[in-house]
């Protein structure tokens, strides 16, 4: 699959690249216009923990195509897939042109502070901001691709059995380290009944009760693990699957928890793990004026209901 998506890439580019000519304003005519695409220079591709391969990859693929030279900085939460990446780029890739830097935080932020021609970027929007805030000290662009709260809307209209299958599918690969994964529920009041009971009948169905970490996944390191602890005890909320204990002995077992606070760590932040907070409304206005006036403006947005008779 990311080979194939990596070719895509550099299909595009080289059809993008190819002159194009157009027409010359009569203020600056006679003459003939064109517009040639060439290479921004040195790129700085820095990749996130959670799909190290893929998020690396692909914009270094791009830019190979676009003919930059591009500094390779894998996420330093992820030192195995980082150590492979660096083996394999310092042997098939000339290192005149194309370098792989290792390290932690300091070394990220020393990056950023080098005059790169853009950076190309890929993890939280906390760092999202400062990759940016570095791209503007230098006047260069970059390219941002971050996470969000997603929301998953269970209308009133929706197959709720249907529904929960689909939003547990998005949300466990990965242990829900993922930047699209359903990040929380609005569910129609008179949907959470069908919709908890599905949830949890297939929730057991896939991965038992749980009782060890490796039953459904681990999460990537202490400082995360820990982030989620913190989480989940201060939610304010019900839980309806799970128990309170959810994160006792380190069981990371997949939790729901009803109307937790909205001021919650849970409901403010990015989740990125195996909780499902779940509120309920009364009309889709009411989740609608929620998920655009509490946020940012979402990475995805989930709907499940019906359109024209049909299931969405």
């Amino acid at each position: 699959m990311i080979r194939v998506e990596i070719q895509h890439s550099i299909d595009h580019l080289k059809n993008w690249m190819r002159e194009t000519v157009v027409d010359t304003p009569i203020m600056v005519g006679p003459g003939k216009s064109y517009i040639k695409a060439e290479p921004l220079g040195v790129v700085c591709v820095m990749a996130a923990w959670n799909y190290p391969y893929y998020t690396l990859l692909g914009p270094v693929a791009q830019n190979i195509a676009a003919g930059n030279c591009v500094v390779i900085k894998p996420s330093e939460l992820s030192p195995n897939c980082s150590m492979g990446m660096t083996k394999v780029c310092e042997k098939y890739l000339d290192s005149k042109f194309f370098k792989v830097i290792q390290g932690k935080g300091e070394v990220a932020k020393k990056l950023t502070s080098m005059k790169f021609d853009m950076f190309c970027f890929t993890g939280s929007t906390q760092k999202g901001k400062l990759v940016a805030e570095a791209a503007g000290r230098n006047l260069v662009p970059c390219v941002l691709e971050l996470g969000g709260k997603s929301p998953a809307i269970i209308d009133e209209t929706a197959d709720a059995t249907l529904a929960a299958k689909k939003v547990l599918f998005g949300k466990m690969p990965n242990l829900g380290q993922v930047c699209i994964a359903p990040d929380y529920i609005m569910c129609h009041e008179s949907k959470v009944e069908e919709f908890v009971a599905s949830l949890k009948h297939n929730l057991e169905n896939a991965y038992g009760n749980c009782e060890k970490p490796d039953d459904s996944g681990k999460m990537i390191n202490e400082f995360h693990y820990n982030r989620l602890c913190d989480m989940f005890e201060g939610h304010g909320g019900e839980v309806v699957i799970g128990n309170p204990n959810t994160f006792q002995d380190r069981n990371l077992k997949p939790s729901l928890i009803l109307n937790p606070s909205k001021s919650s760590k849970m409901m403010q932040e990015e989740i990125f793990g195996p909780l499902f907070p779940m509120h309920t409304y009364k009309n889709l206005d009411e989740a609608l004026e929620y998920i655009t006036m509490e946020h940012d403006k979402p990475l995805v947005v989930y709907y499940f209901g019906k359109k024209n008779g049909s299931n969405m």
